[in-house]
């Protein structure tokens, strides 16, 4: 499966996200190539796995801070 996103680094050194789908562009806010990479990485793995990203925000929705040990 292709990636859905993709790194762009602007003249002046921040990073953006590409979708190469619909050509839009999103800040990062950083200029820091590794967490760019992360964050690209983390995008990705989200388009590849909605149902799971959804099942996991219910359970994180549903405990209480305490229990989860934050």
């Amino acid at each position: 499966m292709k990636q859905a996103f993709g790194l762009v680094r602007r003249p002046w050194g921040v990073f953006s996200l590409k979708s190469k789908i619909t050509d839009e562009q999103k800040t990062l806010k950083t200029g820091d190539k590794h967490e760019a990479q992360r964050i690209l990485q983390a995008h990705n793995e989200s388009e590849k796995q909605p149902q799971f990203n959804l099942s996991l925000a219910r359970v994180y929705h549903r405990c209480p801070r305490a229990r989860i040990g934050i």
